[in-house]
């Protein structure tokens, strides 16, 4: 396949794909585009230039206009929208005794795995805990290497605060999955891609709660996963890679009704 091919009849060569290549791979000089010479070898596929082409006029080796999705303007947020959600979005540790269909949560990670990642890597994948008696077994997992933790390494066991969650846990109070139905596990084949899951999970927190889900951040089951060779052998996920983060996600048993106030941000101005 032809690495970019332009349709000249609708072609006004304005030069916008060669201004939004990442790389600035694409020559625009004689007024129809062309790929430089080194351009098959550094592109990374991420489509800016068949994305910002205002008249579609360009065909790139991994997608065409018609494959991609119309971008609808009218569907977009404003910013007091989008201000309120980011404010108003909680940190859910109470779910309703419900399963989330899986295709909701299949939507929600497709909207995750939209998240910026670099040179276009998408490096991150993901493992569905679905059932919660799995979620369970693994809680159990994870509450026993923080006891081991306590013993084996006192001081890290201080810095999280293991002792407590320990105590809650053998008081019948799930401080690690919170009684969640379902956990969402990010993991790469390398730690260098620890950035990207972090955002990508942001991205699927986000999309849960607008798909009125509540979501908590997953901590300890995270300490847990990269640490205890037990957990990480049951999640089953492939020799060699990494688990970033993970995610409760479940229905919200309660409402809330505010939002809680923050302490003043610190910001230095250059």
């Amino acid at each position: 396949m032809v690495f970019l091919e332009v349709n000249g009849d609708k072609c006004i060569e304005c030069g916008v794909c060669s201004e939004e290549c990442p790389h600035r791979l694409i020559e625009t000089s004689a007024g129809i585009p062309i790929a430089k010479a080194d351009a098959e070898e550094y592109c990374m596929d991420c489509g800016h230039c068949v994305a910002v082409c205002p008249t579609g006029a360009l065909t790139h080796r991994s997608m065409n206009p018609s494959s991609l999705t119309p971008l609808r303007r009218e569907l977009l947020p404003n910013y007091e929208q989008v201000e309120h959600l980011l404010r108003s979005r909680r940190s859910v540790r109470s779910y309703e005794d419900k399963p989330v269909p899986v295709r909701q949560l299949e939507k929600i990670i497709d909207v995750a795995n939209h998240a910026p990642t670099g040179l276009n890597s998408q490096a991150v994948k993901w493992l569905v805990i679905k059932d919660r008696s799995e979620v369970k077994r693994f809680a159990s997992m994870a509450a026993e290497y923080l006891r081991s933790m306590i013993t084996d390494n006192p001081e890290r066991a201080r810095a999280i605060n293991a002792a407590k969650w320990v105590g809650n846990w053998d008081a019948g109070v799930d401080s690690i999955t919170w009684g969640a139905p379902h956990v969402v596990v990010a993991y790469a084949d390398d730690a260098r891609w620890d950035w990207e899951a972090q955002i990508a999970l942001t991205f699927l927190d986000l999309a849960a709660y607008s798909a009125g889900l509540g979501s908590c951040w997953g901590g300890l089951f995270t300490i847990a996963a990269r640490s205890s060779e037990p957990m990480f052998a049951a999640l089953g996920i492939l020799e060699g890679s990494i688990p970033l983060g993970a995610m409760m996600i479940g229905y919200s048993k309660n409402e809330f009704h505010g939002i809680p106030q923050r302490r003043k941000y610190e910001v230095l101005w250059r």
